[in-house]
């Protein structure tokens, strides 16, 4: 019997108060590494964080997860900045809030900046593509469940990333993004 408890944490990034839930397994070393988990569009940091069981992997592999929560769009859905056209019109750096965010959870809890990895369902795992283009080292792996790439996301239209380990997972039955 365990009691998996973790903290609902807000962060000031680009002046707008983000919130994410962080956990982090009790007797964790110094250097563990840390993992991020996004939600999917429209989802939340608590569903993921329910639906993923990463909570029960962390404590069973000694590392930490941070699951972020997306910004709300015009129709009150919760998503990721990824480049779709109807949130074109959003000034949100999903890309920046996650590069930033990692940075501050490695210093503050002493977590590996080298063993840090990304991963997400649908419009989280588009943002780990989105991320490995324009921001390649700042993870060390992607894992991408449903997702795509956006090109229109990306600057100029193309990905200019260094090579980087991305593991895609995809069912043909998805209808909402095609294989």
């Amino acid at each position: 019997f365990f009691i998996v408890s973790q903290q609902y944490m807000t962060y000031n990034h680009n002046g707008v108060t983000r919130d994410y839930i962080f956990y982090q397994p009790s007797g964790l070393n110094a250097g563990a590494p840390l993992v991020f988990v996004t939600h999917g569009y429209s989802s939340s940091a608590q569903n993921i964080m329910n639906y993923s069981g990463f909570n029960l992997l962390a404590l069973q592999n000694q590392f930490a997860v941070c699951y972020p929560q997306g910004t709300k769009d015009n129709w009150n859905n919760n998503f990721w900045n990824v480049g779709y056209l109807f949130t074109s019109g959003s000034n949100i750096d999903d890309v920046d809030f996650l590069i930033s965010l990692a940075q501050e959870l490695q210093s503050n809890y002493n977590l590996s900046n080298e063993n840090t990895f990304l991963t997400g369902m649908s419009n989280g795992a588009e943002l780990s593509y989105l991320i490995a283009c324009e921001a390649p080292g700042i993870f060390k792996a992607y894992a991408s469940v449903a997702g795509t790439i956006f090109p229109n996301g990306l600057p100029n239209n193309s990905c200019n990333g260094i090579p980087s380990p991305i593991f895609e997972i995809h069912g043909e039955n998805d209808n909402v993004t095609l294989f």
